[in-house]
């Protein structure tokens, strides 16, 4: 434990008076170590505090109490408090007496590593501590917004949108938000263009698109916008491959995104493959009939009657590609479905530029798996994705990368949220089957869906 750092450094500590105040909280802080202790319970008290005449080398330390003990309202609460679009460059750090295992059982909030009360203490050296004016800054080095003939230095936004293509998706986004021409933030290899919302120009976003899809452009493009933004959340809308039990333009909202090409795919022994080496040690992948009686590997053929073998392959999904939706966001998003789901049918029928006979749409909230691939072969979602991942309803090739970057860049505080309609069910892949374009009627309804996120202050 280095003693000299931690009495010169400031703690803020996020948390509630009556929590902080407890003589339990007092002994596992062990305020008293530190140059000071501050209790941060609101964006007023952030304030205040920064505004106080400190030395400009002094360096500070900010710890959120995640408050297992009332069902992690401590991390929901400062969420809600609007300090990081305050103070986008604000370092964040989470604490808690109860393991992360033990909080996140289902594996939510990968993004968060937690700390425990002890790790503050003996691993001060670690963390990034910070000073004021580090703290206060919200200044982007490199960031000029063209403005006419002026050069203004952007600040932080709430909302960043990225989209996989210009065509179709972007384009729907260009018919919900103004995105002025002069107002244009480039930076080296990207443009990003600011927007304002239609229905309501008070909601400002910066947007853009990618110039190749797939995962490794989307996280490399994300990682860009988050640290160049600092973004509160970062929405990816678009279109994907939707299980059969999904129409065309149905919305899926990813509950959970699965790299369902990441993983370790290995032999997996037959009863053959025992028959001829007796010393393999996993246990044989056995097969059967109709009536569940045992096949000898031995004595399979084809119709013609030829002798045939079998080779199966095992799959097995790494633990840490599966990154979930902010459960804070899931609950919010669940009391508000039914309602946003109502105003884009109701937008269909009264704009539907597409057939004379519009679908109803549905949301839902579910597992969303992401390739390096197109998928255009029949059964294989069902086949492969569905045996990953029983409830999975979408899959796409960008999802996974802007997830992760959330949980890389930006000090893990930007949430993803992504949402994209149904164009097609994975095999036989067409823009317009039938003479109705279905690609642009998914990106249609996904960008509805964006509309109302916002318009009506879901998030």
């Amino acid at each position: 434990m280095d003693y000299k750092i931690l009495e010169q450094t400031i703690l803020l500590f996020w948390d509630t008076q009556e929590n902080f105040s407890k003589d339990i909280t007092q002994q596992k802080l062990i305020p008293q170590v530190f140059k000071e202790a501050i209790l941060i319970d609101s964006l007023d008290k952030m304030k205040t505090t920064m505004e106080r005449d400190f030395a400009e080398e002094q360096k500070f330390l900010f710890f959120v109490h995640l408050d297992h003990a009332r069902e992690n309202k401590g991390l929901s609460s400062f969420n809600a408090s609007k300090i990081l679009a305050e103070f986008p460059n604000l370092a964040v750090y989470y604490v808690s007496s109860t393991s992360k295992k033990a909080i996140y059982e289902n594996g939510e909030n990968n993004a968060i590593t937690v700390y425990s009360y002890d790790n503050i203490h003996t691993g001060i050296g670690n963390f990034v501590r910070q000073t004021k004016g580090e703290i206060s800054n919200s200044k982007k080095l490199g960031i000029n917004i063209e403005n006419k003939a002026e050069t203004v230095t952007k600040k932080h936004f709430d909302y960043a949108i990225l989209t996989a293509l210009y065509e179709d998706e972007f384009e729907e986004l260009e018919k919900i938000f103004n995105f002025p021409k002069d107002e244009v933030i480039k930076v080296t290899t990207k443009t990003f263009r600011v927007g304002y919302l239609k229905s309501n120009n008070k909601i400002q976003v910066i947007a853009t698109f990618l110039n190749e899809t797939g995962p490794i452009e989307a996280g490399i493009v994300s990682a860009m916008i988050l640290e160049l933004f600092s973004p509160k959340y970062l929405l990816m809308s678009g279109v994907c491959g939707g299980a059969e039990k999904y129409s065309f333009g149905d919305i899926i909202v990813a509950k959970k995104v699965f790299a369902f090409q990441k993983g370790k795919l290995s032999d997996h022994p037959t009863l053959l493959d025992l028959l001829e080496d007796e010393n393999k040690e996993d246990q044989p992948f056995l097969l059967y009939d109709k009536d569940k009686n045992a096949i000898d590997p031995t004595l399979l053929f084809d119709t013609e009657g030829k002798h045939i073998t079998v080779k199966i392959e095992k799959f097995e999904l790494e633990q840490d590609a599966m990154i979930n939706l902010n459960s804070s966001v899931e609950e919010d998003l669940n009391m508000h479905l039914k309602d946003i789901r109502s105003k884009i049918n109701s937008e269909i029928k009264k704009d539907f530029r597409f057939s004379t006979n519009p679908p109803e749409i549905t949301i839902a909230i579910e597992p969303m798996a992401s390739g390096t691939m197109v998928i255009n072969k029949k059964g294989y979602f069902e086949e492969v994705i569905k045996a990953i991942h029983r409830k999975a309803a979408a899959v796409e090739m960008e999802s996974y990368g802007l997830a992760r970057a959330c949980q890389l860049a930006n000090y893990g505080s930007t949430i993803p949220i992504i949402f994209k309609s149904v164009m097609d069910h994975t095999w036989k892949k067409e823009d317009a089957p039938g003479g109705t374009n279905v690609k642009k009627f998914a990106a249609y309804t996904s960008a509805l869906f964006m509309k109302y996120l916002l318009e009506d202050k879901i998030i």
